[in-house]
């Protein structure tokens, strides 16, 4: 059986060190087991799996030695993630929208990308604006501030096949036909009687 052919473990590692780094600020996955981080803290989330997003490629690895064939299946692939920001303060300059800005400029920036994604095989193919979603909290008065921004991701998918494919390195054939061969409609090849 086939694998997607893509980390998620480095994958995932790389966007919360990005998202740490850029912000100072804990992030986590939200499928993450255990309590919430104290606040202010980013929750990352895939919106999209990765997605077959151009052509793949096939290729063959031919080993003589062990008469094996390994078959190698590459292409693009196109994910999305939002990132959620929560933070107690509402305070202009301060509160989740900010921190959701600081990423989507960081996001952009050259630098912070070979720092953190490049290495880990993602690309950036389009980052969305940020959304307030400030929110009051059931049952009191107090306001919690939660931003979101959604960040559209190219990956690359590279799956190897697990079963190790024999080939035929050589064959003979023994055999006597009479008459001439000639070609079907259907490009099959059919001996006359």
């Amino acid at each position: 059986m086939l694998t997607s052919g893509i980390d998620f473990e480095v994958i995932e590692a790389a966007l919360v060190a990005w998202a740490q780094d850029a912000t100072n600020l804990t992030a986590i996955w939200g499928r993450e087991r255990g309590g919430q981080p104290v606040l202010p803290y980013i929750v990352l989330d895939w919106l999209q799996y990765p997605t077959r997003a151009g052509e793949d490629e096939t290729s063959t690895d031919v080993d003589t030695a062990t008469q094996t064939v390994t078959v190698t299946v590459s292409g693009p692939r196109a994910a999305s993630i939002s990132i959620h920001v929560f933070s107690e303060s509402t305070k202009p300059g301060d509160n989740a929208a900010v921190y959701a800005g600081i990423l989507q400029t960081s996001i952009g920036l050259q630098s912070s990308r070979d720092a953190f994604l490049t290495d880990a095989g993602i690309g950036i193919a389009g980052v969305g604006v940020v959304q307030n979603q400030t929110t009051q909290r059931d049952g009191t008065s107090k306001w919690i501030s939660h931003a979101v921004l959604d960040v559209d991701l190219n990956l690359a998918s590279n799956v190897v096949s697990p079963e190790i494919v024999s080939y035929i390195d050589s064959a003979r054939v023994e055999g006597t036909v009479d008459g001439l061969l000639s070609e079907a409609s259907s490009g099959a090849m059919i001996i006359p009687d």
